[in-house]
């Protein structure tokens, strides 16, 4: 059973050897060593010991025989010895086997060792005496000189197998030593042909030049010359054919090897000149249409060298090199599909052709198609392991950043040879660059201990600073020496070193690091690039310039030096303000060139948006911070708030506080606390006139990052619009003790100190504002308004007129000066001033109704309509247009037209003021229950609304529902107890209560701020007047309404309150004629030859109503003493009132 097992086990080592041995007669170098390989590291498995041990010798003298013929001398002695030792070993299975004793004898001959003829006469004994036997005894008889001997074995071999190349060289050797020389020379190129045959390079150059040394010939030198350029020797190949060719200048075979001499030596212009006489002479030899095609490759001129190689190609189809040659040059040529076709082409024929499966692997990396060049990597590592390019394709992998990918690549590498430095400083690399850093500098580590390669040197430092632990930084300024010291002509050595100093807070002497570099190293973009940074750390600002400069000029293909110069001069933009707009242009070129070069860049696309963005080009910065965003999502990587946040801000720049909110909302859910975009909502809640939400945004903005003047401001301006003044003034006074030139701030601190009625100071602050930023629309706006309100319009004019000449290029301030000309009554220059706005911007919406404004002023409504109405047609959704475009009509004499235009603004968007607005216009034509109407849908919306309130109350008291009208009149005075018109109309509600005590004091409290109403407030002068004459100070009164009259206010009802103050000052006669001067009025409005003058008439029936309401109200509570002269007047206004029905 013993020795049963024994040869089962025996068997698979005995079949695996003869493979081994059926292959080397084959010739199949390949296939021998596997099968050797297998043998040798099964014997420890088997129980044979001695049988095993023979077998294993055996398969090791095989081994030997394929390192020999690999030309690998080391690997093939180290074969021999282990053999002889283990032959030795098993000396009794030895010597009882003749195949085990002939390998013996061989690997004694082949280590040149004594007594080898023992062996192999042993073998022949035994019936081994086979050519391989023969050849091995006549070679050691050469040896120990018996030349006859050695003769006889050695030509017996050579006429048996006439391509053994030993053989002939022994005979060669011995025909020499007996004189023969002929003999001799004759052999020795018949050893140089045979040893040629099998690629025993070297041995066939020995062979030729012993022949040339007998006596010098062509023959022999041609076979030199043609062996020197597959051996590399270039120079010496050339020189051997130009020998040749002073002989024989036609000698085709040694041209050629002419142009492999030329080709080898880079000289291709010379070597394209003589392959295309070649070419030309022998066209149908593809050989010098290849070298010719390979020539014009070398020179870059793809195109013919594709001919060139197409022609080789068709003369040599099955030629394999001369395939590759096409395919690299259609590659080269950028015609990809075809050489994918060549290639492939070519693998139908031979699939297991590995330099085909190599070169299409690298084709199809090219075109970024991993998977099939991981492909034909597997092929090759299924056809000849060693041969896989496992460690290139984890290269190529890492270039599109699949590192995950690309550790499996490297661990096939690692597979193949486990001690590859090469491989495992790749695998330490993608490690660190996958974010185990720990494992990767283990891993580099390990590939320093089996061999210190400069770039793992270099790997493990830059792994080591990323780690950044403070010994990190030590031991990478060691490994930056080291490297330096290796590689000295490589200024990463020095930027290495200089980068570990910096991160290290060693700045100066990484300055003088980059400095001496800089210097030696003179120009390198790489140095000049981190020598920005540093300089720019050490204050030396203008120095780093110069080298942000020089980095861009040498760099100026490569997008990620690009990307850092802009984001250098970014930082510079801020930090030296005398520069900025020079620092500013070199980013936004730099950042633009680096986003051409590598479109996926979003970073470089983010600072060059946030760039755009403060040099307001809102539009280009919107488009570059939205593909920054959709990039950054695209590659998976975690959103930038700050990126988000500047977006918002440009929404806010561009009005569209509805997408800003939207987007800091987003923010905030991946960041609650993030203080910008708290700030940021809050700014778009106030443009959303959400002021208690804004205020709360402001208020959370604090709490997460602190006191800050700008929050503050906004905190102090929002209380300013909830109209919570205390809260306002100390908001904005904190924020200006934090910074008083925080202009924001100040103009909002001027704007309440002018509700606060402290004018002076409010226009101090404003003043201040505008000497520092006479552009600034806040405060120009505010400031204006003060002005207004104080009846110097005339003095807003040159505040505008200075904006204007320090900025001519803003639309915005433009548009607003020529509104304020308008209201100075400089319509002329109002109008050329707009006029110019629009010439810019075509649509602005502000410009077409200022110019549409200034034209109705101009009495040209026709024209001032037509605005309005391109106005609207631009822009549907505006409010303030539709309440223009109405104003108008009713300027026009369409009242009806003008409610159809609300009622249109109404169905696209219900809004509180547009009810409001609308409910006004019912009111002026009598049409209380619409009016009604609206005021509820207002109310509805916003039941603290006081305007609603306002509304309302006005019409319950003209349709005789006091204690309504009183309860509205008022909620809208607690709603707003500023609003002059609100005290006005509840007096008014309370003189029709009958609580003539309780309405005095509002109509006083009007009188009391008659300095706070201009001589250009036509509304504040008629509340004015109105209170006046209900106090019984007519003569005041009429001066008030006389000069609302002039300032525009609505005729009839002037008319008709001055009649109504006349007869109380019991000046009935000269009321009666003023009610009778509005009487006729009417008349002639409805008698005119207008076209539509029936319905423009209708706008008189609000003004009639009210006259009605008020003469009876004031003769129901005893004002006025009832006369038929009075009841004539009412007879009169009903008459009117009647003739004017409403077509609704």
């Amino acid at each position: 059973m013993r020795d049963s097992a024994s040869e089962s086990t025996l068997a698979p080592l005995r079949i695996n050897l003869e493979k081994a041995r059926k292959a080397f007669r084959d010739g199949d170098l390949r296939t021998t060593g596997q099968h050797a390989s297998k043998v040798i590291a099964a014997v420890d498995d088997t129980e044979n010991r001695s049988e095993a041990i023979a077998i294993a010798g055996s398969a090791q003298v095989l081994a030997g025989h394929v390192a020999d013929a690999a030309g690998d001398t080391d690997a093939a002695d180290a074969a021999y010895r282990n053999a002889i030792h283990l032959l030795r070993a098993a000396r009794e299975v030895v010597w009882a086997r003749g195949d085990h004793v002939a390998d013996l004898g061989a690997a004694m001959v082949m280590l040149g060792l004594p007594d080898a003829d023992d062996p192999l006469r042993r073998a022949q004994q035994m019936g081994e005496d086979t050519v391989v036997v023969r050849r091995y005894l006549g070679l050691y008889q050469l040896s120990i000189g018996r030349l006859a001997e050695a003769k006889k074995l050695l030509s017996d071999v050579a006429r048996r197998v006439p391509s053994d190349w030993r053989a002939y060289r022994g005979l060669a050797t011995i025909a020499k030593k007996e004189g023969l020389v002929e003999e001799a020379i004759e052999l020795w190129l018949q050893a140089a042909t045979a040893a040629e045959a099998v690629g025993r390079l070297r041995d066939a150059l020995a062979a030729y030049r012993a022949a040339d040394e007998l006596a010098p010939s062509l023959d022999a030198k041609r076979g030199i010359a043609a062996v020197l350029p597959r051996l590399n020797l270039f120079d010496e190949a050339k020189q051997a054919a130009e020998d040749i060719l002073a002989v024989d200048p036609d000698d085709y075979d040694t041209r050629i090897v002419y142009v492999e001499a030329l080709l080898g030596l880079k000289l291709p212009h010379d070597a394209a000149a003589v392959a295309r006489e070649l070419a030309v002479s022998h066209s149908q030899d593809p050989v010098p249409h290849a070298y010719l095609g390979m020539a014009l490759r070398e020179i870059g001129d793809n195109g013919e060298a594709v001919d060139a190689l197409s022609t080789a190609h068709q003369l040599r189809p099955d030629s394999g090199p001369i395939r590759l040659e096409l395919a690299d040059a259609l590659r080269a040529a950028n015609r990809i599909d075809e050489a994918i076709h060549v290639l492939d082409e070519g693998l139908a024929q031979d699939p297991r052709d590995v330099n085909l499966h190599l070169l299409r692997a690298e084709v199809a990396a090219d075109s970024g198609d991993l998977d099939i060049a991981e492909s034909h990597v597997v092929t090759v590592d299924e056809i000849d392991p060693a041969s896989a390019p496992w460690l290139w394709l984890s290269r190529v992998i890492t270039a599109h950043g699949d590192v995950a990918r690309a550790l499996s690549a490297v661990d096939h590498a690692l597979r193949v040879d486990p001690d590859d430095s090469s491989a495992l400083g790749m695998r330490g690399v993608l490690l660190v660059d996958q974010g185990e850093i720990e494992d990767g500098i283990t891993t580099l580590r390990a590939s320093l201990g089996v061999q210190p390669l400069p770039p793992t040197i270099y790997d493990l430092a830059s792994a080591l600073l990323r780690r950044g632990q403070d010994e990190d930084k030590l031991e990478a300024e060691e490994l930056a020496r080291r490297y330096i010291v290796m590689e000295p002509e490589d200024p990463d050595g020095a930027i290495l070193l200089a980068r570990a100093l910096w991160l290290a807070e060693r700045t100066p002497e990484a300055a003088t690091v980059l400095d001496d570099a800089a210097q030696r190293f003179s120009p390198c973009g790489t140095v000049e690039r981190l020598r920005m940074w540093v300089l720019l750390d050490s204050g030396r600002t203008s120095e780093a310039v110069e080298a942000a400069e020089r980095a861009k000029e040498l760099l100026s293909d490569d997008a990620q030096t690009l990307a850092q110069v802009g984001r250098f001069f970014c930082g510079l933009v801020d930090s030296e303000p005398d520069a900025s707009d020079r620092y500013a242009s070199a980013a936004i070129d730099s950042l633009t060139r680096a986003i051409e070069l590598d479109s996926d860049d979003f970073d470089s696309m983010g600072h060059l948006g946030r760039l755009q963005w403060r040099r307001n080009d809102c539009v280009l910065a919107e488009k570059l911070l939205a593909d920054a965003i959709a990039l950054r999502e695209a590659a998976g990587v975690e959103p930038d708030v700050e990126l988000l946040n500047v977006l918002a801000r440009i929404w806010l720049d561009r009005d569209d506080p509805e997408r800003a909110l939207s987007t800091v909302e987003a923010i905030l859910a991946l960041d609650p606390e993030y203080h910008d975009s708290l700030a940021t909502r809050g700014e778009a809640l106030y443009f959303l006139e959400r002021y208690a939400e804004s205020a709360d945004a402001f208020h959370r903005a604090l709490a997460a990052g602190g006191k800050n003047s700008y929050v503050l401001g906004w905190l102090g301006e929002s209380y300013r619009m909830l109209n919570n003044l205390d809260a306002a003034d100390r908001a904005l006074n904190e924020a200006l003790e934090y910074q008083p030139d925080n202009l924001s701030a100040l103009t909002s601190r001027g704007a309440l100190n002018n509700e606060l009625g402290n004018v002076e100071a409010a226009a101090a602050d404003l003043c201040e504002v505008i000497e520092k930023a006479p552009t600034y629309m806040f405060a120009l706006s505010q400031y204006s308004g003060l002005l207004l309100e104080q009846g110097r319009v005339r003095d807003a004019v040159p505040v505008w007129r200075t904006a204007v000449d320090k900025a001519p290029g803003s639309v915005e301030i433009r548009i607003q000066y020529a509104d304020t000309l308008r209201l100075a009554g400089e319509l002329a220059d109002g109008l050329e001033q707009a006029e110019k706005a629009l010439e810019s911007e075509p649509t602005n919406e502000l410009g077409l109704r200022v110019l549409g404004r200034t034209l109705v002023a101009l009495g040209r409504i026709d024209e001032g309509a037509a605005q309005f109405e391109r106005a609207q047609a631009l822009h549907h959704d505006s409010v303030s247009v539709a309440i223009d475009l109405a104003e108008a009509r009713d300027r026009q004499g369409r009242p009806l037209a003008a409610l159809h235009t609300i009622q249109e603004a109404l169905d696209r968007e219900p809004r509180i003021d547009l009810f409001i607005d609308n409910g006004w216009r019912y009111a002026r034509l009598a049409a209380w229950d619409h009016a009604s109407a609206c005021a509820k849908r207002a109310l509805e919306m916003a039941p603290a609304h006081h305007a609603g309130y306002g509304l309302s109350g006005w019409v319950l008291l003209l349709q005789n529902r006091i204690d309504d009208g009183l309860a509205a009149a008022e909620q809208a005075l607690r709603l707003a107890p500023e609003f002059m018109w609100n005290h006005k109309q509840l007096g008014n509600a309370l003189w029709a209560a009958g609580r003539i005590d309780d309405a005095i004091p509002e109509f006083e409290w009007v009188a009391e701020r008659e300095e706070r109403i201009t001589d250009n407030d036509a509304h504040g002068l008629h509340n004015l007047g109105w209170s006046l004459l209900c106090l019984g100070k007519h003569r005041r009164a009429a001066t008030c309404l006389t000069k609302a009259r002039a300032l525009g206010f609505d005729e009839i009802s002037v008319l008709m309150d001055l009649g109504l103050n006349a007869m109380v000052a019991g000046q009935t006669t000269e009321g009666i004629d003023t009610y009778g001067e509005a009487l006729s009025m009417i008349d002639r409005a409805r008698s005119g030859r207008r076209k539509n003058s029936g319905e423009a008439a209708l706008l008189f029936r609000g003004s009639i109503a009210v006259a009605i309401y008020d003469l009876e109200t004031f003769l129901g509570t005893e004002r006025l003493e009832a006369s038929p002269e009075i009841e004539t007047v009412i007879g009169s206004l009903h008459e009117r009132l009647s003739a004017l029905p409403l077509p609704l």
